[in-house]
């Protein structure tokens, strides 16, 4: 396969000096941040900044960068005394985050910075599946590229999901937010392909196993930079946002019928408990507060996919705006 990886490589291209030369340069400059990637999005997204008021600055992925979620909550809450900015981009992880934070926290001026952490896959994008068993021969091409050059996860996000269309992996025509009850045909196809290829990764997320092991311990390793460019007047937290599966019963069995293997549910997990041995006080698990709402019968999620509904954004917004107003020495 990976000879078979190499020739279509070299016959597209991609392996000339040329372009290998481009590639890096390009590799180069966005790991720098040499002009700001997001410049748009974080425009877009930050449109009533006021440069006279002090700042909640957050990172994150499309939880946080959706314009109607959690986040609009909270700068509702607080935007007569503070800059709410969102410096969320979709598809990306604390990676991205590293890569923006010295930029985004010169120019914000923030008080409190979050990053918000994802645990349904952002360790699994830090250490991209392949599987020459069950995904397409372009998805496997696409996701080593991906793994060695990052550039390609601003490439996909600016020019539509790009990497979709080299492979029949999934149909990303299937609208998975607009069913009211869980059908696994319907379920987002993204997530069952990443069950396709690593039907384990949840498990070996949570119980940090030894095949996402290493990539948490670069998360740790980009949250810890980020921390270190925050200036001493400001306070620095991590905003745990968990995968459904770790909610209740209900989604671990669903997750079965999409292609996972068993979640082995659990009271506490291992990579929260690394997190807080390394942050203390300084994170945010979401995940009672979920457990709770779905307890009271009450679903935070979507039924068909991995999203928050309308109402666990509000009960995530209700979460980090408590958080804040009672940690916070302002």
């Amino acid at each position: 396969m990976m000879s078979k990886l190499w020739r279509s490589l070299k016959k597209a291209g991609f392996l000339s000096i040329p372009f290998l030369v481009l590639f890096c340069l390009l590799e180069w400059s966005y790991r720098g941040q040499w002009i700001d990637y997001y410049k748009s999005s974080f425009h877009y997204l930050n449109l009533d900044f006021n440069k006279k008021k002090p700042s909640i600055l957050v990172f994150g992925d499309s939880f946080t960068a959706n314009t109607k979620g959690y986040l609009e909550d909270v700068k509702n809450q607080f935007r007569d005394r503070y800059n709410v900015v969102n410096s969320a981009i979709p598809g990306t992880a604390p990676r991205q985050a590293y890569y923006m934070a010295e930029r985004r926290i010169t120019t914000s001026d923030p008080r409190l910075v979050i990053c918000q952490l994802y645990l349904g896959n952002d360790l699994l994008d830090e250490d991209l599946p392949v599987n020459w068993n069950t995904l397409s021969f372009e998805r496997n091409v696409y996701y080593s590229v991906s793994s060695v050059f990052r550039i390609t996860t601003f490439i996909n996000y600016k020019f539509a999901q790009i990497s979709t269309s080299l492979n029949s992996d999934f149909d990303e025509t299937i609208e998975s937010k607009s069913d009211t009850l869980f059908n696994a045909e319907h379920y987002s196809p993204r997530k069952k392909m990443l069950f396709k290829a690593a039907p384990n990764y949840l498990n070996d997320t949570y119980y940090l196993n030894p095949p996402l092991q290493k990539a948490f311990d670069r998360t740790i390793d980009y949250l810890k930079s980020i921390k270190s460019e925050v200036p001493e007047n400001c306070e620095f937290r991590i905003l745990v946002i968990p995968d459904e599966v770790s909610v209740s019963e209900k989604y671990a069995q669903q997750a079965e019928l999409l292609g996972a293997t068993r979640f082995e549910l659990a009271d506490t997990y291992p990579i929260i408990q690394a997190l807080q041995k390394t942050f203390e006080n300084q994170v945010w698990d979401a995940t009672p507060v979920f457990q709770v709402a779905e307890q009271q019968g009450e679903t935070v999620f979507f039924p068909n996919d991995e999203h928050l509904n309308a109402f666990g954004h509000q009960v995530l917004g209700e979460f980090v705006t408590h958080q804040i107003q009672n940690e916070m020495p302002w």
